[in-house]
């Protein structure tokens, strides 16, 4: 048999197949291996199908949880970055601004961004974070400057902290509401879980106790039987 196109015939194929496997293991000199090595070296590997098959199959990390303090959705401000910068503050602390207000105007303000950079929780977001507190804290200074001089102008500064003193109220007062309402919450949730864990322990008690006369009496029937 002979190839119409090559013309080479079986045996000649055979041949030059074994010619080229022997010219394939024959051994490479030293000076060729070390440069082989050396282009090898600055190819990248490609990876492995089962390799990147893996990667892909590996889970996506957990997602972080947020440990920021949160506050309640009914106390934030959306709609005025100036009420926003209001901090909510402890009850106490909110009359005391409430006081420095009415007796001194701006005072009041002045403490609560103060007091926002270590106690209260500014209004922006549900979300605190220290650029909000910075934030309130020099929108309270701005807010303070300006209430102080507007007192020149027929006590329009004097009103204006004032208000701002009652709105500090409103905001500890609706705080603290919230917490009373979430501990009373909380301890309705406990007492029911009390009172479960009290009704699953007389349920299991009384289980023993109910098959010891099913027990007797199946044994006296068998003895009435006989």
């Amino acid at each position: 048999w002979q190839d119409p196109e090559s013309g080479i015939a079986a045996s000649d194929a055979s041949v030059l197949e074994s010619t080229n496997a022997a010219e394939m293991q024959r051994p490479q000199g030293c000076c060729k291996r070390f440069f082989g090595k050396l282009l090898c070296c600055g190819r990248k590997k490609a990876p492995k199908p089962s390799e990147s098959r893996r990667a892909s199959m590996k889970a996506p990390p957990p997602p972080s949880e947020d440990t920021r303090r949160k506050l309640h959705v009914d106390l934030v401000e959306y709609t005025s970055k100036m009420k926003g910068a209001i901090p909510v503050l402890p009850l106490s602390l909110a009359w005391f601004c409430a006081i420095c207000n009415t007796v001194f105007p701006g005072l009041g303000t002045l403490f609560s961004g103060i007091f926002c950079l270590c106690v209260g929780i500014p209004r922006f977001s549900q979300y605190d974070s220290a650029k909000a507190r910075f934030g309130s804290f020099i929108i309270n200074i701005i807010v303070a400057t300006a209430q102080l001089f507007c007192v020149l102008f027929c006590f329009v500064g004097w009103g204006w902290s004032i208000w701002w003193g009652t709105i500090m109220l409103k905001c500890a007062r609706k705080l603290s509401k919230i917490k009373k309402v979430e501990r009373l919450e909380m301890e309705e949730e406990r007492r029911q879980a009390e009172a479960a864990a009290i009704a699953a322990a007389t349920a299991a008690r009384a289980a023993p106790n109910a098959g010891v006369p099913a027990a007797a009496a199946t044994t006296m029937t068998t003895e009435s039987a006989a």
